[in-house]
């Protein structure tokens, strides 16, 4: 049997067996506001933005800063998954449930440090089942056609979008010079694909990190590119679950490897 170089193995550890396999632009009705999200984090932080040139790269910049994107962290080591399955999860006390337990210090405390300082001292760490996600794919570079496509769709895929304006702004940063057609059927064929992380992203390299990269549906019915935007769609994959026990188990003898392989500690950040 020949050996695969193409097709690499994927995971992704999730603290809660009951998050969903979605990116967090795709959550919480924040998809409606990409386009707004995407250009105001460029005009209020330009000279964050000023190296990286195209739409992907911008994207990996504000997952970097926590920013709600169609991108997902992924890891090509298991162990790194299995590091974040095992953290445990932190549950943010409502600011309405603080009021109600104390009125008489809300009252006194109305500046915003003051309620950020207690939304902090309130929140607790919870414990639940979590699970590894696992799949096999091939990884696509940043500058590949079909990234520069699905990227794009976040910078100006806006109500009344249609396929010819889409494709003249894809080609604004690309030098593939792409057809309708050829933008077309990527958005048909691809719903999402798997991008390796540029090396010069210290937290992705220690982590040995990937993205998978977010689409849409397509619909030859639809004119309007937008109204494929809120479509809902599964990612193939595969997962194992981990009682709140194994977890517990395995994580300090995590830690230990993982800093032992990368020579250093890994970075807790967005996953």
């Amino acid at each position: 049997m020949g050996i695969d170089t193409e097709h690499q193995l994927f995971y992704r550890g999730q603290n809660d067996t009951s998050f969903g396999l979605a990116p967090s632009i795709f959550r919480d009705g924040r998809l409606d506001y990409e386009i707004k999200i995407f250009s105001e984090i460029l005009v209020n932080c330009p000279e964050e933005f000023i190296s990286h040139k195209t739409p992907f790269e911008k994207l990996t910049k504000m997952q970097h800063y926590e920013l709600p994107t169609r991108l997902l962290d992924i890891t090509s080591n298991p162990l790194v998954a299995l590091y974040f399955v095992c953290q445990p999860r932190s549950i943010q006390v409502k600011l309405k449930d603080i009021i109600e337990q104390d009125e008489e210090w809300y009252r006194e405390n109305t500046d915003l440090e003051e309620l950020k300082n207690r939304l902090e001292e309130c929140s607790k760490l919870e414990d639940a089942d979590g699970e590894v996600f696992v799949w096999i794919d091939t990884p696509l570079s940043p500058d590949d056609p079909k990234v520069n496509v699905l990227s794009e769709l976040a910078r100006s895929c806006k109500k009344g979008s249609q396929l010819d304006s889409f494709t003249n702004e894809i080609n604004r940063f690309t030098i593939e010079n792409l057809t309708e057609e050829e933008v077309k059927s990527i958005l048909q064929d691809f719903s999402y694909v798997t991008v390796v992380a540029s090396l010069d992203n210290n937290r992705i390299k220690r982590q040995s990190g990937a993205f998978i990269l977010f689409g849409m549906v397509y619909n030859n019915f639809e004119s309007d590119l937008y109204s494929n935007k809120n479509v809902p769609f599964h990612i193939k994959k595969k997962n194992i679950e981990l009682t709140i026990n194994a977890r517990n188990a395995l994580l300090e003898k995590l830690q230990f490897q993982i800093a032992e392989e990368n020579d250093e500690d890994i970075d807790e950040g967005i996953y």
